[in-house]
């Protein structure tokens, strides 16, 4: 037999080591050992969440273009909206924020008539706040300084990109691309 071989004897009695004890271990112990694990990582969500919120403090500023969390309740309105929509941060106070939504071809976005354009979403946590994938259109405008009117030259764009992206996806469809 080789060295690259290998052999098992699989009747071979097996090995017994010695036997070991259990260790016992008091009911009572092991609830301090479970409460003492539970305050350490209270602690540690707490001080993340101190942290984060500290950070969040620091990065935002009134006129910056965001993206609004899925979870904002937004002024004169009964409804909650559950999708990314952008905006611009209005105020700040404390570690919550005012934010303008923009959600209109003239600012950029694809939607049209959308019934929450220009409402002040409120009680937005800072940390919250989206900081990538930003609508560039809508931070041109707010470069160009046309937030209260937008921009005609965006809107032809936005509506003609959306335009064909609609076509394209309706020609998928035809032939089979898509489900119907």
């Amino acid at each position: 037999m080789s060295a690259a071989q290998l052999c098992f004897d699989f009747d071979a009695p097996q090995a017994v080591g010695p036997a070991r004890r259990k260790r016992s271990v008091s009911p009572a112990a092991v609830r301090q050992a479970q409460e003492a694990e539970n305050r350490r990582l209270k602690a540690y969500w707490e001080a993340r969440d101190a942290e984060e919120a500290a950070e969040a403090r620091a990065y935002w500023q009134v006129g910056m273009v965001t993206s609004m969390p899925l979870w904002a309740e937004v002024q004169d309105s009964t409804q909650k909206y559950t999708q990314m929509l952008p905006g611009v941060v209005e105020s700040i106070d404390g570690d919550r924020a005012a934010v303008r939504i923009y959600a209109a071809p003239e600012y950029g976005c694809w939607m049209e008539d959308y019934p929450i354009h220009k409402k002040l979403a409120v009680n937005v946590q800072l940390r919250d706040l989206g900081r990538y994938a930003l609508n560039e259109g809508l931070e041109r405008v707010v470069a160009a300084g046309l937030l209260a009117t937008g921009d005609s030259g965006l809107a032809a764009e936005v509506r003609a990109h959306h335009r064909n992206a609609m076509s394209n996806f309706a020609h998928e469809r035809e032939i089979g691309m898509v489900a119907a």
